[in-house]
């Protein structure tokens, strides 16, 4: 039996950790940001789009030409804020709060024991890839409050028309978020087209209604930059597929070296972890719809993304960041799924998960340490 104590005291238990995790990654996050946030070019794109767009209500970069790069979501809520540091860190705070209740959700939704689930939070909450798009001014941190809310709308659609709107506003959203958004859209139109228990004209109209509410405004976004302001600069800048088997290596590698700290074999890591992946999917999971979910709008995110020229390491574990809390619900599902199969291993694999976890929380200590001298000015990262 995986279960030795009753399920209300697991839940105490779960909710004591979810505070906990809380508690500790915003007082580190605030320890960093007591400096300001780290800027990186990105940033003072999205500095200067805010600070246009308050005083002229239009988008500029820093050299005067046009904001066109970006969608335009995170600038205007800047300027709501006149880029004040303060306020953003409350605005921080406030949504890596809804991040952990919708992580939270998640756990219930996917997992079953509730040791998994404790490990599960703990390594998501106190990660080095939370950190990272928590303390650099960058858009990331609401994209992901976005797209785990917009997950959290997908998994529940059937229970009231009333998660069928959040889904639609917070797919809206994403995509004016960043660019990215509009992959896990993709993703989220071809799962719904695969519901075999609805009709199939009536799957074609509610997916093709879902995807052009969603998708809208980006794609108003684009048409007005080329067609009323005759601005093309964000197509001309972009190069795709030149790079695509590199960066295939880089994001195999950064998996791997989320879960273990071998920068040499990295890259075989994450092989054996994706190849692990897809044989437990085909030969237990192929049919379990939320799992599929996840599955898909992470293999089409990352299709959309590694067309991109130019992406470092560094980059890569930015648009890694994003995903992290969906992708760890997999192998932990496989985990729990190994505990159901081999009860007797159910204490060595504890032991296994609890000595595991201490990589990611003193990787997370770590990058903090260096952040914090980062945005101190004890270290250059320009």
């Amino acid at each position: 039996m995986l279960y030795t104590q009753p399920p209300d005291k697991y839940r105490l238990v779960l909710r004591v950790v979810l505070i906990f995790c809380l508690i500790i990654s915003t007082f580190i996050g605030w320890w960093i940001l007591r400096h300001g946030f780290i800027l990186t070019p990105d940033s003072y794109h999205y500095l200067s789009a805010a600070k246009s767009f308050k005083e002229a209500n239009i988008f500029l970069n820093p050299d005067g030409s046009s904001y066109t790069h970006w969608p335009p979501l995170f600038p205007f809520i800047l300027s709501l804020v006149n880029s004040s540091e303060q306020a953003m860190i409350i605005i921080y705070v406030a949504i890596k709060i809804g991040i952990g209740l919708l992580v939270y959700f998640l756990t219930h939704r996917f997992l079953n024991n509730y040791f998994t689930k404790i490990i599960y939070l703990l390594t998501v909450l106190l990660s080095v890839h939370l950190l990272l798009i928590t303390v650099f001014l960058w858009s990331e941190f609401i994209f992901l409050a976005l797209l785990l809310l917009h997950v959290y709308a997908t998994l529940l659609i059937s229970k009231s028309k009333a998660y069928y709107y959040l889904l639609i506003l917070s797919g809206f959203l994403l995509c004016l978020q960043r660019n990215a958004g509009v992959f896990w859209i993709v993703s989220t139109t071809l799962w719904f087209l695969t519901e075999g228990n609805t009709p199939l004209k009536k799957r074609l109209i509610s997916s093709v209604f879902y995807f052009i509410s969603s998708s809208a405004g980006l794609a108003c976004w684009y048409i007005y930059n080329l067609m009323i302001r005759n601005d093309h600069t964000t197509f001309e800048r972009r190069q795709f597929f030149a790079d695509i088997f590199l960066n295939i290596k880089l994001i195999i590698s950064d998996l791997g070296h989320t879960f273990f700290p071998l920068h040499a074999s990295a890259l075989l890591v994450g092989i054996l972890i994706l190849g692990c992946l897809m044989f437990y999917w085909y030969r237990y999971f192929r049919y379990d719809r939320a799992f599929n979910l996840i599955m898909l709008g992470i293999v089409v995110y990352t299709a959309g993304f590694i067309t991109l020229s130019g992406l470092t390491a560094e980059a890569m574990e930015r648009f890694f960041a994003v995903i992290l809390p969906l992708f760890l619900l997999l192998p932990f599902k496989v985990i729990e799924h190994l505990l159901m199969r081999f009860p007797t291993r159910v204490t060595v694999v504890r032991i296994g998960l609890v000595i595991w976890l201490l990589y990611p929380i003193a990787r997370m200590g770590k990058n903090a340490l260096y952040w914090n001298d980062v945005s101190h000015g004890a270290v250059s990262d320009k």
